[in-house]
């Protein structure tokens, strides 16, 4: 299975290094690291700007992790941040949130983030990609819009939204977004709803047929949906994501591992909160560490200190594995107010 993995992987990077080969070196760099050296390398970055946003969408992860009372990352810190990212070895940083364009100083941040040396992208819902916001991403350097697409009905989508006209956004914006020489990536959610009426397969298809790739996300029971039971996914639906996620133009976020597919949470993969609090990935909200406190390498290191983040997973605990929706789930239960602290977090208090 690894084998496979790896020769898959191989492909799949040899495609990456065509597209963006200002990042050869740090590639080069990062495996040597891993495969000589035997060092955990850094890979991708979650780096959220702001919890704002226009939408309201019914399946929120960061639902409860806004927090007025906290001021948000300034242009210096993310520039500080991104860096200690960057050192760690990142190779691809996504700006995401909220909604990323709602930051004034977001070609501050971009250019912070080294673009012509990684890979950097851009998570939307697709509202504010108007031509102007657009041609401000491309002169920023960002090589890869992600927008979501919730729904192939257009109602549908704008109810899940609570946004009339959001679905001819997401797709007019896709369409500006490669006419401007970016690369516009859909992104999806599986849930059972829609595996099981076939909307994602058509969610799929409509992708296909505009020559764009596109994302899959499993449905977690974390934010807007925490505690949701409903909305985990049955092993047939599951069966049937993987399925779909071996479509030529299709991936989730196993998929661009360095050696093995699986949950890179953790050991390549991390989110960071526009407060500074540095956690596994978008949908597991306990914080290891603030970068207001603590350099990212300490904190990084404190998170793979022991299971689930020491390796690589197979596919998402968060959405697949009931006994770490129990055990690491549980303990967030339905607080008001996230990230958890690791040290008050039973599985994690002590770490160190």
């Amino acid at each position: 299975m690894i084998r496979r993995d790896l020769e898959r992987l191989v492909r799949k990077h040899a495609r990456y290094l065509a597209l963006f080969p200002g990042i050869a070196p740090r590639v080069a760099r990062n495996y040597f690291n891993l495969l000589v050296l035997r060092k955990p390398v850094l890979r991708a970055v979650e780096f959220a700007l702001t919890y704002r946003c226009q939408a309201h969408c019914a399946h929120c992860s960061a639902h409860r992790l806004g927090d007025p009372k906290r001021k948000e990352v300034s242009t210096a810190e993310a520039g500080d941040w991104a860096a200690q990212c960057l050192a760690l070895g990142a190779l691809n940083i996504n700006l995401t949130g909220g909604e990323a364009l709602l930051r004034e100083d977001f070609d501050a941040i971009a250019a912070a983030c080294r673009p012509r040396s990684t890979v950097l992208s851009v998570a939307s819902g697709g509202l504010l990609l108007s031509d102007a916001s657009i041609r401000r991403m491309k002169r920023a350097g960002v090589s890869i819009v992600t927008i979501s697409v919730d729904s192939p009905v257009p109602e549908e989508h704008d109810r899940f939204r609570g946004i009339p006209g959001s679905h001819k956004a997401a797709l007019d914006g896709a369409m500006k977004v490669r006419a401007a020489g970016m690369i516009p990536f859909l992104c999806a959610v599986a849930t059972p709803a829609n595996i099981q009426s076939g909307d994602l397969r058509k969610l799929s298809d409509l992708a296909a047929g505009h020559g764009y790739t596109m994302t899959l996300q499993m449905a977690c029971p974390v934010g807007r949906w925490t505690g949701a039971r409903e909305q985990i996914l049955s092993p047939d639906d599951r069966r049937e994501f993987y399925e779909l996620a071996k479509r030529p133009h299709m991936r989730w976020e196993g998929c661009s591992n360095y050696i093995r597919e699986g949950c890179p949470a953790g050991i390549e993969k991390i989110y960071i909160s526009p407060y500074g609090d540095v956690m596994p990935c978008t949908f597991l909200h306990v914080s290891f560490g603030n970068l207001r406190e603590e350099r990212l390498d300490a904190i990084w290191k404190r998170m793979i200190a022991g299971k689930p983040f020491d390796h690589v997973n197979d596919g998402c605990p968060v959405a697949e594995d009931g006994q770490f929706q129990k055990e690491v789930l549980g303990p967030l239960g339905k607080k008001k107010q996230l990230p958890l602290d690791w040290r008050k977090h039973p599985a994690f208090k002590d770490r160190e």
